[in-house]
């Protein structure tokens, strides 16, 4: 298998040797000598941590945003995909937030609940062929670039299952060929996945769209009205739970995929080195499924968003969202009319290589 590689490198003159990159680096790929940081690219995972933290953006780590900029610039019609954990970074006032999208440019906004709808039914293929005793998550890159550098024993358990990301890029690149198709989310590993595919034009972190917002804001006059308040989306709201912790495994158990008792959900890096340094045989044959996302409480506890709330706190406030949406998604999934028939290859690139 192949892990996800990017250029990262550090700019020594600007490198002022606070530490705070090597505090916040879960893998220690960071040293400072002579007062300057150095990255260990043999240990980096590409959590994209260090380079948020870095008060003098000595980091370079890959970014979209002028590429996105550019795009609004020259007026090129733009489909925004957003990660559910959006409501932890914006809130819930959908409706003010997508008129001042809209404002910038943005052509068409949806949730990526389509794209986890897609890879929730491979899944269930997956367990119900039962190929394997059990499997890990294949949703998160940095967990996959940590396994594939720390655990290798355990390459073989992963899923071989794309992201939402890239199920949802796959069918809006089927469904709106003319659009360039942005992902926005917290993650700034994203823009590492989707590279290594060609159904996502860029990536950026709500951190990235903040800046992009005060300079793209008021650029057109959108017309208050409920197609415009309202998000473009292809499915239903059940997967506005698959970024917090175990909101997999939930959504399966849901569909009747799995059963309470045959999954084990970690979160951050402690927790996911201690899923695997315990004793062979520590989790019973009953076990089918690791869902595994390495930041803490999930992508909620991604990088690249801001909230003061407390892990507990941002995943109630993702269930509420949920429930608060569930009524009203089932009238406003009316602007497209998918189905799960769509023959996408959800095969992720590293088991192609």
């Amino acid at each position: 298998m192949k892990n996800f590689m990017i250029d990262i490198s550090v700019d020594k003159k600007t490198c002022i040797g606070c530490t705070l990159c090597r505090r916040a680096c879960p893998v220690n790929a960071i040293a400072i000598t002579d007062r300057k940081a150095e990255i260990n690219r043999d240990n980096c995972i590409s959590c994209g941590k260090c380079a948020v933290v870095c008060p003098t953006k000595a980091i370079d780590f890959p970014s979209d945003y002028n590429k996105v900029d550019e795009m609004l610039k020259n007026n090129e019609k733009i489909f925004l995909l957003v990660a559910p954990s959006f409501v932890v970074h914006y809130g819930d006032m959908i409706e003010d937030l997508l008129l001042d999208w809209r404002s910038c440019g943005f052509d068409k906004i949806a949730e990526i609940t389509y794209g986890a709808k897609l890879i929730t039914k491979k899944y269930q293929e997956l367990i119900k062929e039962n190929a394997k005793p059990r499997y890990i998550t294949s949703t998160c890159p940095v967990t996959f670039d940590f396994i594939l550098k720390f655990e290798k024993d355990n390459i073989e358990a992963i899923a071989p299952v794309v992201s939402p990301m890239i199920a949802m890029g796959m069918a809006t690149r089927k469904y709106f060929p003319e659009h360039k198709v942005i992902f926005l989310g917290p993650c700034p590993a994203k823009i590492v996945e989707a590279r290594e595919y060609d159904v996502i034009d860029a990536v950026l972190t709500f951190l990235e769209f903040d800046k992009l917002l005060k300079e793209h804001r008021g650029k057109i006059e959108v017309e208050k009205n409920e197609m415009n308040e309202t998000f473009d989306n292809f499915y239903d709201n059940r997967s506005k739970i698959y970024p917090r912790s175990g909101g997999l495994s939930h959504i399966m158990i849901e569909h009747g995929i799995l059963k309470e008792g045959e999954y084990v959900a970690k979160d951050g890096v402690l927790s996911i080195k201690e899923l695997f340094e315990g004793p062979e045989g520590e989790y019973p044959p009953h076990i089918k499924f690791f869902d595994v996302l390495f930041c803490p409480g999930g992508c909620i506890g991604g990088p690249g968003l801001k909230s003061v709330l407390s892990i507990e706190e941002k995943m109630q406030y993702v269930d509420e969202y949920r429930r608060k949406t569930q009524e009203s998604d089932k009238e406003l999934i009316k602007k497209f009319n998918f189905n799960l028939n769509d023959d996408f290859d959800l095969t992720p690139c590293f088991c192609k290589k």
